[in-house]
């Protein structure tokens, strides 16, 4: 594995095989399927993007570092966790859920620790199967996203989702605003990591992987991303991909959330 300066595992062209098979091994190969996903815009309105030119991005990255503005740097301080799928094949709402506590921590309050399994458990109806980012928005509005102090743990029995304390958790926790970039548009990617304005996490449906992550800053290596696979993965369950490797399928940022006390 080759890493970066500042020691994140850095996923290329030349070690993507590695990183599929060890997606295999964890998940059973079940997460992201491009071929599920609808047209663009159909997931999520289409986002208007203040496109920063590849010879600016640099610059951009130097401001984000100096004002510690980015997602990323909002993620840390806002004290957000790297989630944990497990077994279960629900990339595609933990990544979801990972961009709704970075968007909770750049409220300004500390991020809560959201339980992505249940409202992935809901949707499928307790199946073990993939999907994609805009489904896991529309379970998101419809069931909420609980703290795991409300609902620990990844239960397979009913009972659990429907107690009270659990749903009214969950109801307090949904992404009421969100936006779909272009697909396989890295430019519209690096362009809202980068805004000097409104700076978003992104989530990244990618088909190379058959998985899907949460981008959280363009850097000079390539895209820093939190993964949904614990933190004994890559650096603290951070990595980055490389350009090439960050052309995604479906990509939604996730501006706006249920507001919460600090």
């Amino acid at each position: 594995m080759i890493y970066t300066d500042s020691g994140f595992p850095l996923i290329t062209d030349g070690n993507a095989v590695e990183v599929v098979d060890e997606a295999r091994a964890i998940d059973g190969g079940m997460g992201y399927d491009g071929s599920l996903a609808g047209p663009f815009g159909s997931s999520a309105p289409p986002k208007a993007i203040r496109r920063i030119p590849a010879s600016e991005r640099m610059d951009h990255y130097r401001r984000q570092q100096a004002e510690q503005s980015s997602p990323y740097h909002w993620w840390q301080a806002g004290g957000c966790k790297i989630l944990s799928q497990g077994s279960w094949g629900y990339c595609w709402m933990f990544g979801t859920v990972g961009g709704m506590q970075c968007a909770y921590a750049q409220t300004g309050i500390t991020a809560p620790h959201l339980n992505a399994h249940y409202p992935a458990w809901l949707g499928k109806n307790g199946a073990n199967r993939g999907g994609w980012a805009g489904e896991a928005l529309g379970y998101i509005e419809r069931f909420g996203v609980p703290e795991y102090g409300a609902f620990p743990g990844k239960p397979t029995n009913r009972a659990a989702y429907d107690r009270r304390e659990a749903r009214d958790n969950a109801n307090l926790h949904k992404a009421v605003e969100f936006a779909e970039l272009p697909r396989n548009d890295y430019d519209a990617l690096c362009s809202v990591l980068l805004d000097p304005i409104d700076p978003r996490p992104v989530t990244m449906g990618l088909n190379w992987w058959g998985h899907l992550i949460v981008a959280l800053q363009w850097t000079p290596d390539g895209i820093l991303i939190a993964n949904s696979w614990g933190e004994s993965w890559g650096k603290n369950g951070f990595g980055v991909l490389s350009p090439s490797k960050s052309v995604a399928f479906e990509q939604i940022a996730i501006e706006r959330v249920t507001l919460r006390a600090a």
